[in-house]
């Protein structure tokens, strides 16, 4: 008998053992990365379950409800998979870029019909009216806005938080806390102004005391005016600072980006890595929401963010070359229509470079020399 696990209900092989779904010495449900090494996460009801596992792979998993025999995921590439079915439970070993994010399923009856799983009865339910996406796991158009009366499901502050739940077959999305600023169209043109002014100054600020910090180089385009784009840290030290290329403008997104980076262990791959940042590349911006549900604007996001997930997946991989301080690295390179990204780890660092509508011509990066002086 495995350490803590009485019952497998069902595994799944892969390249460092089984995942699966498992009853353990308690009589508890759990989902397990490996069932060489005990369950993992608690499956208290019917919805799925993820635990990554090496590399870019990661465990799905769930309960089975009664009269289902049959679960397909739907990968990040679009690809409909046959899960592994067990007594009472299912699994599944899939690639995947979003490492917490738990792919679509769908569960059918034994004529192959999708089915969802049952909710408690006192959870209340109103049909969404107002939205046109599709359920991503059975491409149904109706939608339920369900209130829990425990956390089941999260809490947002106010109370239980609330799901939008597909009628055929069960998938579920988190609305989470939403907040909704009102235009004011009519006010000062110079009171905004001075609002934008002192909001200015404070970011100025802010970057100045984070590149003062900074412990390692950072990288920006050859040639290019650029600024701040962004920072990342981790235990109270600078880990990140992105260069941004292209217009100052608050209306247009940046050229080229370029990020530098402490390398991190748990950080994936390289082409991994290049396939995230190229999605997070791809928003487009928020959709214009103005008199629609909460629910049809998480319907709509969700539907947004999947989308560039499927783009970055399928993108072609390939290696280019770039010089860094005048010194040719290989970078790994990802390439969809609409953009394109590039990873080299050198040096304890990880240098990231993004572009949307640049063209993937030749480009030279090198350090800044004063970041305060040239970036601010």
């Amino acid at each position: 008998m495995i350490l803590g696990v009485e019952v497998v209900l069902v595994s799944v092989a892969h390249a460092t053992g089984h995942a699966g779904v498992v009853i353990d010495d308690e009589g508890d449900v759990r989902l397990a990365g490996s069932v060489e090494q005990g369950g993992e996460l608690l499956l208290d009801d019917y919805l799925p379950a993820i635990q990554p596992l090496e590399g870019n792979r990661v465990a799905l998993g769930g309960r089975l409800p009664a009269g289902a025999v049959a679960v397909e995921a739907v990968t990040e590439r679009g690809d409909r998979v046959a899960c592994e079915v067990g007594t009472g439970a299912w699994v599944v070993v899939v690639d995947q870029l979003t490492r917490w994010h738990v792919a679509p399923v769908v569960r059918r009856d034994s004529s192959g019909v999708p089915m969802a799983p049952p909710l408690p009865s006192d959870w209340s339910r109103v049909p969404v009216s107002d939205t046109d996406e599709p359920c991503p796991a059975c491409e149904s158009l109706e939608w339920d806005v369900v209130t829990p009366t425990d956390d089941t499901r999260g809490w947002s502050g106010s109370g239980p938080s609330r799901v939008v739940v597909c009628r055929v077959c069960g998938h579920e999305e988190s609305v989470g806390s939403i907040m909704r600023f009102e235009s004011h169209k009519e006010e000062d043109p110079a009171v905004v102004q001075g609002r934008i002014r002192d909001s200015d100054e404070t970011r100025k600020l802010s970057h100045q005391m984070m590149l003062s910090a900074v412990t390692f180089p950072i990288y920006a385009v050859e040639g290019l005016p650029g600024w701040i784009g962004g920072s990342s840290s981790s235990a109270e030290l600078v880990s990140g600072v992105t260069v941004a290329h292209g217009e100052l403008d608050r209306a247009h997104p940046p050229t080229l980006m370029v990020t530098t980076a402490l390398d991190d262990q748990w950080l994936p791959d390289d082409e991994t890595l290049a396939r995230v940042e190229l999605a997070q590349r791809l928003g487009g911006g928020l959709p214009d929401m103005t008199g629609r549900s909460d629910a049809a604007l998480v319907l709509k996001l969700r539907a947004r963010e999947r989308s560039r997930n499927l783009v970055a997946s399928r993108a072609a991989a390939s290696i280019r070359e770039i010089v860094v301080d005048e010194v040719p690295h290989r970078f790994t390179y990802v390439a969809a229509a609409a953009g394109w990204a590039a990873v080299v780890r050198s040096d304890s660092l990880i240098i990231t470079v993004t572009a949307i509508g640049a063209e993937a011509g030749p480009i030279r990066l090198t350090t800044v020399a004063d970041p305060i002086k040239a970036l601010i």
